[in-house]
């Protein structure tokens, strides 16, 4: 069993005292539902928190003080399945059961039943503005997303919204989330989780104990080794400034450099960690363009020259349209490939502790990308200092 750290379990506290309040609201109090933040840092455990969270709500349903609950966990990509499978260890031996949607064979969720969904996957429409995914649109077996959760209402049971990675899922109207959220969910309560959640909760609200914000604090996170206690910035460049080679050489060479560096030090203190460089080409978009095929074949030609290719299994690639075969075996600690080239891929939700070092080849952007993908880095190998 984990053993929560104390700021988790703090967390935790909290995220309960807001839920008794919350759950104890009439629907009709708050049109659209109401909303409880949890802020905490990458490499948190914000995944760890929301299940023992469950698992302390369920103590209070056998307990009697609440019941008739069902769950929806949203996240974005493939992080529905991830959120999945830890949840399905953490409570195994709870009233809980956990399916995707493609396992949703029931007319109506029974209570106490946990729906895991793929976000980006359902909020899909077409010209015309119906939904085009076939587990939304109404389907003549009543078994749509949207009948099902109809469905549950009617039989008088409350639906419960979890939103893991909320910045990515909230707060943009391209993506249709906000309208999903009220046409098909119409959850009683919404947790949203996030490093950098984008809901501003209004202080009326607070007060009048119509939603909750629950924060952890870096420092704590810090204190308990589970996080870096700084990020430097450029280290080492200033050693290759009669460097004849072009700036990003400069920026590369001495990520390198930092790179073995650490290599060492954990091979001196017996230490199985390979520390990954993580190496991001310019362009924001998911799709490659001139700029990052330059770029990527300028990279690929620098590390050869190191002899790190993905040949030798030193080098991996992370691409929409390319992936290398070693990503299979990336987050192990003692994994071979020793470099990363990626774009966007895993700004949210990736969890390799290895990763150690972050060159961006591109210009800062949206502060709360930025945010997420140096928060890659952050995490401790050993979960401690």
């Amino acid at each position: 069993m984990i053993q929560l750290k104390q700021f988790q379990q703090t967390a935790v506290d909290r995220l309960l005292i807001v839920a008794r309040k919350l759950f104890r609201q009439r629907a009709a109090d708050c049109v659209g539902g109401m909303v409880c933040v949890l802020k905490a840092p990458t490499g948190s455990g914000k995944t760890i928190i929301m299940a023992e969270f469950l698992k302390r709500l369920s103590e209070e349903f056998d307990n009697g003080t609440q019941s008739g609950y069902v769950f929806v966990w949203i996240a974005p990509r493939k992080l529905h399945t991830q959120s999945k499978d830890k949840l399905d260890s953490y409570l195994h031996h709870s009233v809980y059961s956990l399916i995707t949607i493609e396992e949703m064979t029931a007319d109506a969720l029974p209570e106490n039943r946990i729906l895991f969904v793929n976000w980006e996957k359902l909020t899909n429409t077409e010209q015309s503005g119906d939904w085009t995914n076939v587990h939304v649109r109404d389907r003549e077996d009543g078994r749509s997303i949207k009948e099902v959760l109809a469905k549950t209402r009617d039989e008088g049971r409350r639906i419960i919204l979890i939103v893991d990675e909320a910045h990515l899922n909230i707060g943009d109207d391209r993506n249709n989330a906000r309208r999903f959220i009220d046409e098909v969910i119409h959850p009683h309560v919404t947790f949203e989780v996030s490093a950098t959640p984008q809901t501003v909760i209004p202080p009326e609200d607070l007060i009048d104990g119509k939603a909750g914000f629950v924060k952890v604090d870096f420092d704590e996170v810090v204190t308990e080794g589970l996080i870096k206690q700084e990020t430097v910035i450029n280290a080492g460049v200033e050693n290759y400034t009669e460097f004849s080679g072009s700036a990003d050489d400069v920026v590369l060479t001495a990520a390198l450099a930092k790179r073995n560096g650490l290599m060492r030090q954990y091979q001196e203190s017996g230490i199985a960690v390979n520390p990954l460089l993580l190496i991001q080409l310019p362009n924001d978009n998911k799709s490659m363009n001139a700029l990052d095929n330059q770029m990527k074949a300028t990279v690929e030609a620098f590390l050869a020259e190191k002899n790190i290719t993905y040949e030798n299994g030193k080098l991996a690639v992370w691409l929409s349209e390319e992936k290398s075969e070693t990503l299979q075996d990336i987050e192990r600690d003692d994994s071979s490939v020793e470099v990363l080239i990626f774009k966007t891929a895993i700004a949210t939700g990736w969890d390799c502790p290895r990763a150690q070092i972050l060159v961006m080849l591109r210009p800062m952007g949206s502060i709360t990308f930025e945010i997420q993908t140096v928060g890659r880095i952050l995490r401790m190998p050993e979960a401690k200092h």
